[in-house]
């Protein structure tokens, strides 16, 4: 059963991040889709990014979702994820989107006297990103591109199988409409597999 729900949250979460990166799919391509992700090994050098930029993303997704008692945006491979859609559905208007991005944020560390932003000390990194993510709520903000890698990580994680069906709830097909479910302490919120998060 935990294999199956893994294949139906990772396909679900395949079909988001294609629509978010402007593309479509076949039921074909994905299984060929899902089936190269999941040959994903952890150590593996990235297809699109170069490896500092990997290197910067995989820290920007560490700092966005951290390991605590369950793995965190890197351990359920969300950078190798964003990696792969970059590689093989992204236009190339949005790789380079995402290739300037990075070099952005990059930029701002350099400009604030680190010599990158993966040589920033974590203090550094964080109060880097709460400004880009301040900078994105703004009401006239000129750069939505932090906005975007966040909800591409958000999305890679809960629909992972530890992101849906730990740190959240996992139903595939919602039942009945309850408008008042008691809470307790430790209550999560659902996932469902056709809910793509406004994406």
């Amino acid at each position: 059963m935990a294999d199956n729900r893994t294949h139906l949250t990772r396909r679900t979460a395949i079909k988001g991040a294609v629509a978010l990166l402007g593309g479509t799919l076949t039921t074909a391509q994905l299984g060929l889709l899902g089936n190269s992700f999941a040959a994903i090994a952890e150590d593996a050098p990235p297809r699109f990014l170069c490896p500092e930029q990997f290197t910067m993303l995989s820290r920007i997704a560490d700092l966005i979702i951290p390991e605590t008692d369950t793995a965190g945006a890197l351990g359920v491979g969300a950078p190798h994820f964003i990696d792969m859609m970059l590689a093989d559905w992204a236009s190339p208007q949005r790789q380079a989107e995402y290739v300037a991005g990075l070099d952005g944020i990059d930029m701002r560390a350099r400009g604030a006297g680190a010599s990158s932003f993966s040589a920033s000390t974590t203090e550094q990194q964080m109060a880097l990103l709460r400004a880009l993510d301040k900078e994105f709520f703004a009401e006239h903000s000129t750069d939505p591109f932090f906005g975007v890698l966040k909800k591409m990580v958000l999305f890679a994680y809960y629909s992972s199988e530890i992101g849906a069906t730990v740190e959240l709830r996992f139903q595939r097909i919602p039942g009945d409409y309850l408008p008042c479910v008691p809470m307790a302490d430790d209550s999560h919120a659902w996932f469902w597999s056709q809910h793509n998060y406004a994406l």
